[in-house]
């Protein structure tokens, strides 16, 4: 509380006053006291979310009015998921960039689950990256661009690249794997399980592509990527492609945004 009061220049029984009106007006509880202080209720996480989406469209007006006469400005707010930061996203913001100078863009790194938060109020206009279907609900809607199966990796003039992969050449490796429960990883634990094979212990476990890459380049480690993530290590022979198909880790990439909303 001393710190919303700090932020708003006022002192914190003006804040305390003006949160006890909004609850007798609304007829409704928005803050709770625990022993670890003043906590948000549900009910005032949902009315702050709309808030918060207000204010996002209220600013984004005169954008708006300058658009109507023919010209294109403003700001694109995009969640960035890690599968599309590599290749595709650049090229996209560079074309787009390119055709309309007056247009930034501002890109948000995220976890799904804070960048959703984001979406549903309105500090980014959409999503983009591998789609959750079953996690999503019925405020969000998605559009598929593509779909792309999860490879295995190693450094180029790797041992492994010398000869024929066998089973059991797989339980003996070093794997860098994304983290558990992601979906990559339940993806990949899935296309192992189908051939009777026991999924691999990771040494390590990221979601960090730099690290993978830099693990990768100095180590006879084996990585469970995304063919997109790795697109210019690939092109330019820094790694190379394990020639073992992994079933059933095909994953839609696409874009997520609010359903029903209004694009800038």
């Amino acid at each position: 509380m001393n710190n919303t009061a700090s932020l708003l220049g006022i002192s914190q029984p003006a804040v305390s006053s003006a949160i006890k009106q909004l609850e007798t007006g609304l007829g409704i509880q928005l803050f709770e006291r625990t022993p670890n202080g003043i906590k948000a209720t549900n009910t005032c996480d949902v009315i702050q979310q709309h808030i918060k989406r207000c204010l996002n469209l209220i600013q984004d007006i005169p954008n708006i009015t300058v658009n109507f006469t023919g010209a294109l400005q403003g700001t694109v707010r995009i969640g960035a998921l890690p599968l599309i930061r590599t290749f595709l996203l650049p090229k996209a913001i560079a074309s787009m960039s390119a055709q309309y100078p007056a247009v930034c863009f501002l890109t948000f790194e995220n976890a799904y689950e804070s960048l959703v938060a984001q979406l549903r109020s309105g500090d980014i206009d959409f999503i983009v990256g591998a789609l959750r279907p079953q996690q999503q609900s019925s405020d969000l809607e998605s559009q598929i661009l593509f779909e792309e199966k999860m490879i295995m990796v190693v450094r180029n003039k790797h041992p492994l690249l010398k000869r024929k992969i066998q089973f059991q050449d797989l339980s003996i490796l070093k794997w860098i794997l994304p983290r558990a429960n992601s979906p990559a990883r339940l993806l990949m634990e899935e296309s192992f399980k189908s051939v009777n094979l026991v999924p691999p212990v990771p040494t390590v476990e990221t979601g960090d592509l730099a690290l993978t890459r830099g693990l990768l380049l100095q180590s006879n480690m084996i990585a469970v990527v995304s063919e997109q993530q790795m697109k210019y290590e690939l092109d330019q022979g820094l790694i190379s492609k394990i020639q073992f198909n992994l079933e059933h880790t095909t994953r839609y990439i696409g874009i997520i945004s609010r359903r029903n909303s209004i694009h800038t």
